[in-house]
């Protein structure tokens, strides 16, 4: 049962851009969505999701087990009663863990709350260690394992596809054939830690300890693409800052990732010093 069809913008929350799936969600089971009654449908609030409807399904079908993905929102809560109602055994699968750094009350009020809330799950459905962890500290009933799933074949498919055109991809993205390459694939914020790898490749780059050259691709968006997008360009233009120099640019390192510049070089159409460096480090960049 699903509460909520998002749009691209809902999608993209998060990520900074709107986008829609490009593969079907849907296929290979039954599914149904519910009618969703909340006054301003959002995944970001507990009335959300309000689907009162849920009550009279779980009751008319009585099913054997009822599993609901979270806690959060009216619409699980509205099963949760049903459930209640019904004798139906409720089960709950989520990846929460004890590792998030948060403020001592807050740590206190869930130490009341939810000892008192996972007793109510007839079992609790953990996708790795912190997740069991997580759910034995508030004394769960029972817990079981439940890792995340991936789809092996069809990736498996899909690589195979692309290792015929993995040198036209290459040179499409200006990565020399002997590169090394380094690959971020998530979403670009500070959990995901997507600085982590342009840190230790620069720390590696320094102690030389990879004897060829590498590359990096990071693919995915979110508030901190920015971050690492300036990140990437400063230390392409201290690469570069020799060379530009030959060229007549006079630029100088401002604090962290930031360069002031001093001199422009002779042909520079004033007011456009910015993007025409801009456009020196893509060129570099892409190796073009």
């Amino acid at each position: 049962f699903y509460c909520l069809k998002p749009t691209s913008k809902e999608q993209g929350t998060g990520f900074g851009v709107p986008f829609e799936w490009d593969i079907d969600l849907l296929s290979g089971y039954s599914f149904a969505w519910l009618k969703n009654f909340s006054k301003k449908p959002s995944l970001d609030r507990y009335s959300g999701l309000d689907t009162p409807e849920i009550l009279d399904i779980i009751k008319k079908q009585k099913y054997s087990a009822f599993l609901i993905m979270d806690w959060r929102y009216k619409s699980m809560w509205q099963a949760m009663k049903a459930c209640r109602q019904t004798s139906t055994p409720l089960l709950v699968r989520g990846d929460s863990h004890l590792r998030i750094k948060g403020m001592l009350f807050k740590k206190i009020v869930k130490e009341l709350t939810h000892r008192y809330l996972i007793r109510k799950f007839s079992t609790c459905l953990a996708v790795g260690t912190w997740s069991r962890e997580y759910f034995l500290h508030y004394r769960a009933r029972k817990v079981i394992l439940s890792p995340h799933c991936v789809d092996n074949q069809y990736f498996s498919r899909e690589t195979d596809k692309l290792k015929v055109d993995k040198g036209s991809l290459r040179k499409e993205w200006g990565i020399p054939a002997d590169s090394f390459v380094f690959l971020f694939v998530g979403k670009f914020e500070h959990k995901k830690r997507p600085m982590d790898l342009l840190l230790a490749t620069k720390k590696m780059a320094q102690k030389k300890n990879l004897n060829k050259p590498f590359h990096i691709l990071m693919v995915g968006d979110g508030p901190l693409k920015n971050e690492c997008k300036l990140f990437s360009d400063a230390e392409l233009l201290q690469e570069l800052e020799p060379d530009l120099r030959k060229l007549g640019f006079d630029i100088r390192p401002f604090g962290k990732n930031t360069f002031v510049i001093h001199g422009a070089a002779s042909g520079v159409v004033p007011g456009e010093e910015v993007q025409t460096i801009e456009g020196l480090i893509e060129q570099y960049r892409h190796n073009t």
